[in-house]
């Protein structure tokens, strides 16, 4: 979750999906330039189950989200019979995306159906 988005920030969204029957357990990690722990630990008071700071290396990023899901995505096949997600793709906003690798995790992971 971006934290400083357009329109609505990330503590708000974060709030808004933690306010759902769903979105109460669904794991939400704050990603933001912002690097003083008071500020992490609000995003965390927001409903967030960590927080990255920009910039991050894709294996922090793995590493992350190993750290607050049901599926290690380390332990995710890395062949798929759909195409891998490019994250160029995923990035709306104009910023340079971290790399076509990270698609090859978001597919596997994307398309597995858990009960949160």
């Amino acid at each position: 979750m971006g934290i400083h988005m357009p329109e609505m920030n990330g503590t708000d969204a974060t709030k808004e999906i933690r306010s759902t029957n769903v979105g109460k357990r669904v794991p939400i990690v704050g990603l933001t330039a912002e690097a003083f722990s008071n500020r992490h630990a609000e995003f965390r008071e927001a409903g967030m189950v960590d927080v990255l700071t920009k910039p991050f290396t894709e294996q922090q990023l793995v590493n992350t989200i190993a750290a607050n899901s049901p599926i290690d995505p380390r332990k995710v096949a890395r062949h798929t019979e759909r195409p891998p997600v490019s994250a160029t793709k995923l990035d709306t906003h104009g910023e340079k995306a971290i790399g076509e690798d990270l698609g090859v995790l978001v597919a596997p992971v994307a398309s597995t159906s858990i009960d949160y």
